[in-house]
């Protein structure tokens, strides 16, 4: 009985190995996977290219329209040339909104589909909130927060009293809230925002009233929450913008968060614009450096974390606010 059986799985197998050698090469044969981790604007998916049909996969992943049969012309990621499962990220997406997506692999015969599965991006995402400037921001819920999908700009506090001032290359030397920009230069206020001391950050006046700097926590929180949702370790690269970074270091922004690379300013010099953004924590080490420096978290481009890191209190970093 044993031999019976191990002679038909032998006959199986090879029935299906020369199914996929062909004299004359035919389209691949492909699966489409489940969708998963449905945001507002991003999603995941994936395939399983089952045979090459005789011929070389030149390239797979899925595509995906507001049509019932996407094909390639729509959007689409590219994943591979190798036979066997893959993953793909979706980004981009509109909110609310019913898609359908499959997995696509193509040879030099042609290219092949997988079935059509629909999905529907989350809704009541956005909305906006506005500081005492004036500044409209679009905001964004990730799992039980929401946050400002823009970097903070605002040159008053929320309760219209004196003393956050505009610094240049003397930043460094003041210990009252101040404010500057990338390269020192306004023009970049949209969409990079402003560059903050911690001297500013630590009067809790900074965001619009009912919305606060975050804790270090509730930075770890939104980590956690992505790295939950298919993402872990890839968390920076998830939040960071599409465009925007140096050299491919563009994200793939699935939950609408839209991390921007507006650099830093240290001792008094913005550095590293394009290259990092850089956000400060409401959260001082403890002793015995909490008297100078601060939790701060970071995207770069080129890393895929949102990893920690400490500032000093007198260098400029950007601000995202999240609601009280």
């Amino acid at each position: 009985m044993i031999f019976i059986k191990l002679k038909m799985l032998v006959m199986a197998f090879l029935i299906f190995t020369i199914s996929c050698t062909k004299e004359e090469a035919e389209i691949p044969q492909v699966a489409t996977l489940p969708v998963k981790d449905v945001a507002c604007t991003g999603a995941s998916s994936g395939g399983d290219v089952l045979c090459d049909g005789g011929a070389p996969i030149t390239a797979r992943g899925v595509c995906w329209s507001i049509s019932k049969n996407p094909t390639t012309d729509d959007h689409h990621t590219t994943d591979g040339k190798d036979k066997g499962r893959f993953s793909s990220v979706l980004a981009g997406l509109s909110e609310n909104t019913t898609w359908y997506l499959r997995a696509y692999a193509t040879n030099e015969a042609g290219t092949a589909y997988g079935e059509s599965v629909s999905f529907t991006t989350a809704q009541g995402c956005g909305g906006t909130i506005e500081d005492i400037d004036g500044n409209v921001y679009k905001v964004v819920a990730i799992g039980r927060q929401t946050w400002m999908a823009e970097n903070l700009r605002t040159t008053n506090y929320n309760d219209g009293s004196p003393g956050l001032d505009r610094a240049g290359l003397n930043f460094h030397n003041f210990f009252s809230g101040v404010y500057s920009y990338p390269e020192h230069d306004s023009v970049y206020s949209i969409p990079y925002g402003a560059l903050y001391n911690y001297y500013a950050v630590e009067t809790g006046k900074l965001c619009p009233k009912g919305w606060h700097v975050p804790s270090n926590a509730e930075w770890n929180e939104l980590k956690d929450y992505i790295g939950e949702k298919g993402f872990l370790g890839k968390e920076g690269k998830t939040i960071k913008s599409t465009t925007g970074w140096a050299q491919g270091g563009n994200g793939l922004d699935v939950f609408g968060f839209n991390a921007l690379p507006a650099g830093l300013i240290y001792t008094g010099l913005p550095i590293e614009f394009g290259w990092l953004g850089s956000f400060w924590t409401s959260t001082p080490l403890e002793a015995p450096l909490d008297n100078f420096y601060v939790k701060t978290k970071r995207v770069a481009s080129g890393v895929d974390k949102l990893y920690e890191a400490t500032d000093h209190r007198s260098r400029g970093l950007s601000v995202r606010c999240i609601k009280n």
